[in-house]
């Protein structure tokens, strides 16, 4: 490897990167465009690495070995997919950052935002220095009064609440309103989901519905789930190390079956994807994250050492089915 100062993509995989690092790390990259392969690897060793510290749940990261095996037999096309998405996230992190900060000076009017699918995450800070993560696919409209700050959520918001006891902080959705002081959670309401849920990472809050009854109260690492199908809400104690990585670059799978996967994705990267009414949906990821990337097939690629199936394009978009390998 040419002379160049590896901990600057250390700091680049770590995401602690500085502006500098990153102008220096583009450099780098365009004085030999072969270089985009070998940052690849390091990015794929670092991966490999940090899932040897996850717990054995954590099934949704490639172990080493696998990668090294999938790396001996890549085709070129392959190779160029990985190296183009690694370039494209360098250009992304330095033309426009992976998260679009907003300050909000004045919260005493009405204001709405938006993240469209595929768009990158929105972070908001509101006049009073509450923080509000606004996810892909998600809007959220702001009214401050008097002697409530509203917000109406539709999709997914990481909230970290100044604390204010004149002023209850207030989350509605269609399900439910989160009602708190001061505190940090997470909200999940889209409405192509079957269920919503809210997580608490600190503080207290009270979850009430649409007549102010109070249906249920949770205290750090728990989670209330509404499930809309039947009706039914749940209190249970879950584990909160993944909650809310999605604002920091991650995509998250708690929990979810292998349709919720690729709604998911379908999602993140705004393209459709079609799944094989033969694929099995009762597979179910126990606790996994894979780093979102610029292009789609790179996560994809990750996802089959999870999932066994296959994935073409089409002018529909993606189609999913079932791999013919058992092994991969």
């Amino acid at each position: 490897m040419p002379e160049f100062d590896t901990s600057i993509i250390v700091r680049y995989l770590t995401g602690e990167a500085s502006e500098s690092d990153l102008s220096e790390l583009e450099s780098w990259l365009l004085e030999d465009r072969s270089r985009i392969e070998e940052l690849a690897d390091f990015e794929t060793i670092y991966d490999a690495r940090k899932a040897r510290d996850y717990a054995s749940g954590h099934i949704a990261v490639p172990s080493f070995d696998n990668l090294v095996k999938r790396r001996g037999g890549n085709s070129r096309k392959s190779r160029i997919w990985r190296g183009i998405a690694v370039m494209t996230a360098v250009a992304a992190v330095l033309a426009v950052a992976m998260i679009s900060v907003v300050n909000i000076a004045d919260s005493s009017r009405k204001l709405e935002f938006r993240v469209a699918d595929g768009e990158n995450v929105k972070e908001i800070r509101l006049q009073d220095g509450t923080m509000v993560w606004l996810n892909t696919g998600s809007s959220m409209e702001i009214d401050y009064g008097l002697h409530e700050r509203e917000v109406r959520l539709e999709g997914e918001g990481y909230f970290s609440v100044t604390k204010d006891a004149k002023r209850p902080f207030v989350v509605i959705t269609d399900d439910y309103s989160v009602y708190v002081t001061g505190t940090e959670f997470n909200v999940k309401a889209y409405d192509s989901d079957y269920c919503s849920e809210t997580v608490l990472m600190s503080g207290k809050i009270e979850i009430r519905d649409s007549d102010g009854k109070t249906l249920g109260k949770l205290v750090p690492g728990q989670m209330m789930k509404y499930d809309r199908i039947n009706d039914m809400m749940y209190v249970s104690s879950c584990d909160t190390e993944n909650v809310g990585i999605w604002k920091d670059g991650w995509l998250s799978f708690d929990g979810m079956d292998l349709n919720g996967v690729f709604r998911q994705l379908s999602k993140v990267y705004n393209i459709p994807i079609i799944v094989s009414p033969d694929m099995k949906s009762d597979v179910t990821v126990n606790s996994g994250i894979i780093r979102k990337v610029k292009y789609i097939d790179s996560v994809l690629d990750d996802l089959q050492f999870v999932f066994p199936f296959e994935y073409n394009y089409s002018p529909d978009g993606i189609l999913i089915s079932p791999s013919g390998k058992k092994d991969r």
